[in-house]
C-alpha cells in the first residue's frame, strides 16, 4: 500500500545520499614496498624494472629518511618475496614487517 511505497521512497533517498569511498583496484600482479603508499593507499610498481628504479631513487631514500625506515644500500643483494594476493588486498601486517626486516638486514626486497 501507500505506507510501503513511502518506505521504499525513503530507502531510495537514503541510498542516493550515501557517499561511498573511492574503489581501490589491486592489480593481479605487481611489486610493493611500504614506502610506495600514497596517503595510506598502497601503490604498486608494474614490473621489476620500474620497482628497482624507484627503490634506488632519491625519492625512495628521502621517504625512508622522513619515515625512519631502514633501507639496504643500493649494492645490497636482492631477494624476491612471493605473496598471496589475498594477503596484499587485506593489508596483512606481516608483509610490511617482513620488508622492513629484510631492508634492515641489508637485503633489497
Amino acid at each position: 500500500g501507500e505506507t510501503e511505497q513511502q518506505g521504499r521512497t525513503t530507502d531510495m533517498a537514503a541510498l542516493e545520499s550515501l557517499t561511498l569511498p573511492e574503489l581501490e583496484i589491486t592489480p593481479d600482479v605487481g611489486l610493493l614496498h611500504p614506502l610506495l603508499d600514497d596517503g595510506g593507499v598502497m601503490k604498486f610498481a608494474a614490473n621489476p624494472k620500474s620497482y628497482m628504479e624507484w627503490r634506488l631513487s632519491s625519492v625512495c631514500s628521502e621517504l625512508a629518511e622522513q619515515r625512519n625506515f631502514p633501507l639496504a644500500p643500493s649494492d645490497a643483494p636482492r631477494v624476491a618475496l612471493l605473496l598471496y594476493r589475498k594477503h596484499v588486498i587485506t593489508n596483512q601486517r606481516y608483509i610490511q614487517d617482513l620488508i622492513r626486516y629484510f631492508e634492515g638486514k641489508g637485503l633489497i626486497p
